[in-house]
């Protein structure tokens, strides 16, 4: 190949003379300027054709449909897993400068603002925790902890009023006193578990509709704060240091059943085909250029780059026995309709 990236003028065997100029004319210097100026002109054709027209809805609805059959969708979704989410990962675990860093200040307080919003946590989500048996054996814990800790301070505190706390002389009267406080935190002890299996879930109700009302106060949206902040602070590493190669290994089986679950149920088929169409019916008319500004996406492509990326695929392709036997094809045609005029 030389450096413009054409190749050498050499024929194939049985290829058409004809064919192999235009072959040579299609990959050459020239055609590589022309090329550029192509993409550009595309381009610009492109975005003032009305969105609908560039990407047909029927025809996206058949490609679509096209990769929920015969387990396209797995065998697309499962290697992506089995092969690029390992080199990934291995990255990110080698990565251990702060997340944040990749997050400019002004987007650290619009984060702030957006994790500040009232109403921004549904109360089921709450609710469902407070359900989870983990919470419920910590709450019985903590709650255990305090009633007994409490449960020992008033019979101490009794003892310490009773005159023979005041009287030495009266040692054993004390003795007694310090016995009895003794026999009752022991029999304190059953009557708190046996509070405690009844009324756990109770008090878990209870704090969960604290939670609830109180779920936009300064300190729960400050705890909304803090977790975000958690997260940038953290690095890669941190945040995947349990994707190990086990846990990989675990994850392709569930993708592949997920996808073909996914994929063989017609509701799949319905919301796709439904978000198609809505689609079209908002944005079909406008043209594609438009629609991209309204997606904010202003800014134009550098397309010279894209023709400089695209023209050895081109090239490559003219080159291909397909393409060859096309232009053969082609100049033959051209020859007999010459021939024909003439």
């Amino acid at each position: 190949m030389r450096p413009d990236g054409s190749e050498h003028n050499q024929s194939t065997p049985d290829e058409h003379p004809m064919g192999a100029w235009l072959r040579q004319r299609l990959t050459g210097p020239k055609a590589k300027e022309e090329w550029s100026r192509l993409v550009a002109a595309n381009w610009n054709q492109l975005t003032a054709t009305p969105l609908g027209e560039v990407v047909a809805p029927q025809h996206v609805q058949k490609w679509i449909h096209s990769h929920l059959e015969n387990d396209r969708l797995s065998e697309f979704v499962v290697p992506i897993v089995q092969r690029l989410l390992p080199s990934i990962i291995e990255q990110l675990r080698n990565d251990t400068a702060p997340v944040g860093r990749w997050v400019p200040d002004t987007a650290h307080a619009a984060i702030n603002h957006m994790v500040s919003r009232r109403d921004l946590i549904h109360e089921d989500w709450i609710r469902a925790l407070f359900r989870e048996q983990v919470v419920e054996v910590l709450m019985a814990d903590v709650l255990y902890c305090g009633i007994r800790d409490f449960s020992t301070v008033i019979p101490r505190l009794i003892l310490n009023l009773m005159p023979t706390a005041r009287f030495a002389k009266l040692g054993g009267a004390g003795s007694l006193g310090k016995k009895l406080v003794e026999d009752l935190e022991k029999r304190l002890e059953p009557e708190i578990k046996a509070f405690l299996k009844g009324g756990t879930k109770s008090a878990l109700a209870r704090a969960a509709d604290y939670a609830v009302d109180h779920r936009d106060d300064d300190v729960a949206i400050g705890f909304r704060r803090n977790v975000v902040q958690f997260v940038l602070s953290q690095s890669p590493s941190f945040h995947v240091h349990a994707f190990g190669p086990e846990l990989l290994e675990d994850l392709g089986p569930i993708v592949d059943l997920v996808a073909r679950h996914v994929a063989n149920r017609e509701e799949t088929r319905q919301l796709l085909d439904q978000a198609v169409e809505d689609l079209n019916k908002t944005w079909g008319q406008v043209s594609f250029g438009e629609a991209l500004e309204n997606w904010g996406m202003k800014q134009e492509p550098d397309l010279r780059l894209w023709a400089e990326a695209t023209w050895p695929s081109v090239v490559k392709f003219f080159h291909g026995p397909v393409a060859v036997a096309m232009l053969d094809e082609l100049v033959c045609e051209f020859l007999e309709e010459h021939a024909r005029r003439s």
